[in-house]
């Protein structure tokens, strides 16, 4: 199960913005993405993930465990280019709602840090982390999941958004 639901954390998104080389840059960069929300478009949105071309060398890579390299193909040949931009599409939709519901500007959160723990699946080097911010006064944490590869971690996910007194 564990590796299903990372796999399937690594298989949504399928475009790629770019990359950085420690977890506390990704943290950094994720928190400009939702940063920038008030002016992001769905498409834009989803430029700022792992690509599927990563996604594929990951289902190519012998260093992977089989189950996992597997699992990857497979998904890769059930998903299309339609049905990943719906998943990006609820996810900024999800964003988009929040926003509403706490009647606040994205452009003026703050920033306040970034809490993860690395994670290796089936040969698959990750993480899974909190950013955590305020706006007036509220606090407010999202989940934030990246990929390690060659060297750099890819933002894959952002969502599970909570506001804390």
């Amino acid at each position: 199960m564990k590796i299903v639901s990372f796999c399937l954390l690594l298989l949504t998104p399928v475009f790629s913005f770019g990359q950085d080389k420690s977890p506390e840059k990704l943290g950094k960069r994720a928190f400009k993405v939702l940063k920038s929300m008030d002016k992001l478009d769905k498409a834009s949105y989803s430029d700022r993930f792992m690509s599927a071309e990563l996604h594929r060398q990951i289902a190519n890579d012998p260093d992977v465990q089989k189950s996992m390299r597997d699992f990857m193909l497979d998904l890769l040949k059930d998903t299309n280019e339609q049905g990943v931009m719906r998943w990006f599409s609820d996810q900024y939709e999800a964003l988009v709602s929040t926003k509403k519901q706490y009647f606040f500007y994205w452009s003026e959160i703050s920033f306040d840090k970034f809490v993860y723990k690395e994670k290796d699946d089936s040969g698959v080097n990750g993480l899974i982390g909190e950013l955590y911010f305020n706006w007036e006064k509220r606090w407010f944490k999202v989940r934030v999941g990246g990929v390690q590869r060659n060297g750099r971690y890819y933002l894959i996910f952002l969502n599970e958004f909570h506001a804390f007194d």
